[in-house]
């Protein structure tokens, strides 16, 4: 903090991320204050100044200094701050320095926040929302009102069929939920209704998916992994491509790779705050695919740093052992390279929100068809006849072998390539 940027403060006047107090007790409880401040995404209170920006001062900055972390040490989790003392017109203010902070604080049991100049407490739904948020709980084990009467037998089949580690038959699955906790006196948790039955928007309508194109839009219900399923077929039928015609063939390929949309579309029902009364979009604007889920990244998980923290565990594990979700850790890494290999940009964007991917096309290298007109051959074969080295050629064939264009054929001790379709 520097002289200068207190004096703008100062002058700006009050406002969401600033609070002048004229002594350290004024306007109720310090502790409260602060507790507000690092839950409405921090700022400065700054004591010694009145409410018309006049500089008053205080006689004691250490005592000041002292009741501030008083006031701290009675928060939980304390928040993370900084103090410094100023001297402006010969007189001492205190300043404190609120820094950002996703975790949710509280006061003797009460969470506060700051509504622009004022504080208030959370209410309980906000409370939930924000616990989930930050994942203080896991919000998926949560009893729902559905029952095991509830449960789909389609769904059971689809989880039976394609749990790929525990290998569970269809008789044994709804044991396996109880054995696990995810039924619990007959009463489904929230990850197996989002999983295990037909209509869960019934009682959750933020659980729907809304598919948008042009000024027509759909609502999809069902279980996440028939909305997952639902999704694909759709976007692929507005995906734009890249065609031309190889020997006696017409070569089309999607320029958003469909893997990574259905791994984007995945991780936003999977990974999504099911606090927040909203739908998770999916939709078509300017060209590009836009896929957006209320809430953020966990704390310490960002696009370029994707850990395997998920917010909904239980949710995580069902669609792991059904094949929808990737190999973990992995699932974002995918997304880059398959976009990669068809030139299409891809951007993972974070807010107080949610999460926002955009797939924005563009086009894919020419030399691709080119090879298709040299297929089969070997790899040294195809970089003299385009005129590359054999490292080129090997990799604008691996990235063919990404989007499903080629594949390799052993021969004799090596292999070969050969054109897909």
């Amino acid at each position: 903090m520097k002289l200068e940027d207190i004096i703008t403060l100062i002058t700006t006047g009050e406002s969401q991320r600033v609070e002048l107090k004229r002594t350290v007790r004024e306007g109720g409880k310090l502790a409260e204050d602060i507790c507000a401040m690092a839950n409405s995404g921090g700022g400065y209170i700054i004591i010694g100044v009145d409410d018309s920006r006049n500089i008053v001062g205080v006689t004691s900055p250490n005592k000041v200094i002292d009741e501030i972390y008083r006031a701290v040490s009675s928060i939980e989790p304390p928040p993370e701050i900084e103090v410094a003392t100023f001297t402006i017109d010969e007189k001492t203010v205190v300043v404190v320095d609120v820094k950002n902070d996703d975790r949710l604080h509280v006061v003797g049991g009460t969470a506060y926040v700051r509504v622009g100049t004022v504080k208030r407490p959370l209410t309980l739904h906000e409370i939930i929302e924000r616990a989930s948020e930050t994942v203080l709980f896991p919000l998926d084990r949560t009893p729902t009102p559905y029952t095991i009467s509830d449960i789909w037998d389609e769904a059971v089949r689809k989880y039976s069929q394609l749990s790929r580690e525990r290998k569970i038959p269809e008789h044994d699955v709804i044991k396996y939920l109880k054995d696990i906790g995810l039924i619990v006196n007959d009463k489904l948790t929230l990850a197996a209704a989002l999983v295990f039955t037909e209509f869960p928007q019934h009682h959750y309508p933020q659980a729907y998916l809304r598919l948008e194109h042009e000024e027509k839009w759909i609502r999809l219900k069902g279980p996440i992994w028939k909305q997952v399923d639902d999704t694909v077929s759709w976007v692929l039928n507005f995906i734009p491509t890249q065609w031309r015609v190889v020997g006696a063939r017409r070569t089309e390929i999607p320029l958003i790779p469909p893997r990574a949309v259905r791994e984007a579309v995945v991780n936003a029902l999977v990974h999504r705050n099911y606090a927040v009364y909203s739908e998770t979009f999916v939709r078509f604007e300017g060209g590009s695919l836009i896929v957006m889920n209320p809430g953020s990244f966990p704390r310490g998980v960002t696009p370029e740093d994707p850990k395997p923290k998920p917010r909904n565990p239980s949710i995580y594990e069902l669609m792991y052992d059904m094949g929808y979700v990737e190999k973990r850790g992995i699932g974002i890494s995918m997304m880059r390279r398959e976009c990669k290999a068809v030139g299409c940009e891809l951007k993972i964007e974070t807010s107080s929100w949610g999460t926002k991917v955009v797939f924005r096309p563009g086009g894919i290298d020419e030399r691709f068809f080119d090879i298709l007109e040299i297929l089969p051959a070997a790899t040294k074969e195809v970089a003299t006849k385009l005129g590359v080295s054999k490292v080129t050629a090997l990799r604008l064939l691996n990235d063919m072998e990404k989007i499903g264009m080629v594949k390799k054929v052993k021969r004799g001790r090596g292999f070969i390539w050969q054109s897909v379709g």
